[in-house]
């Protein structure tokens, strides 16, 4: 019983460490940030170069990936700061290069849009809302992309407000209306 019970004390300790690893991380992150933003608003010289704060984001990106599977990869919810701040690094990275076209900020739509999507593919019962965010994220990448192509009043009109809602939430109806086609099997 002794050993039995040290065990159990043992591992709950360990999965309660896993736990707080991930609260320590952030929490420090954001004292950092804080201890940032004070030195810059005092005047002190503070490091602005973008390939530096592209390593920075991919940095803290990967230990968000790595606390979120240590975690347990059903918890989606904890994919959005890994997928944000790698889309930040990408982002950053891409201007370091001067890559200046509006298309630049589609991996962080993009980046917002995978933990939906991995939401969804987890619990489609349960998590079907998580669809409309994930298209509104495909539909602003979509703009993003089509913006150099296209004149501007065809993007805001033909995609915001005609293309874009009728095509998605036709298929939101089709994918969770089965008696959009019983009329078919009617007789």
């Amino acid at each position: 019983p002794v050993i039995i019970s040290s065990f159990l004390i043992q591992t709950h300790l360990e999965e309660n460490m896993k736990k707080r690893a991930g609260n320590i991380f952030w929490g420090l992150l954001l004292v950092a940030s804080g201890i940032y933003a004070l030195a810059q608003s005092l005047g002190y010289e503070v490091p602005q170069d973008p390939v530096l704060w592209t390593y920075v984001f991919a940095a803290i990106s990967l230990i968000s990936f790595i606390l979120y599977f240590v975690d347990g990869w059903r918890n989606w919810g904890a994919l959005f700061p890994g997928c944000i701040f790698a889309a930040l690094a990408l982002l950053l990275g891409m201007a370091a290069r001067g890559v200046e076209t509006p298309a630049m900020a589609a991996p962080l739509f993009i980046g917002i849009a995978i933990p939906f999507i991995l939401g969804y593919v987890l619990d489609r019962k349960q998590n079907w809302w998580a669809l409309i965010p994930a298209g509104v994220m495909a539909a602003l990448t979509l703009i993003l992309f089509t913006v150099d192509n296209a004149p501007g009043e065809w993007i805001g009109s033909g995609f915001l407000f005609i293309l874009f809602p009728h095509c998605f939430f036709n298929f939101l109806f089709v994918l969770f209306s089965r008696c959009f086609f019983s009329f078919l099997f009617l007789r």
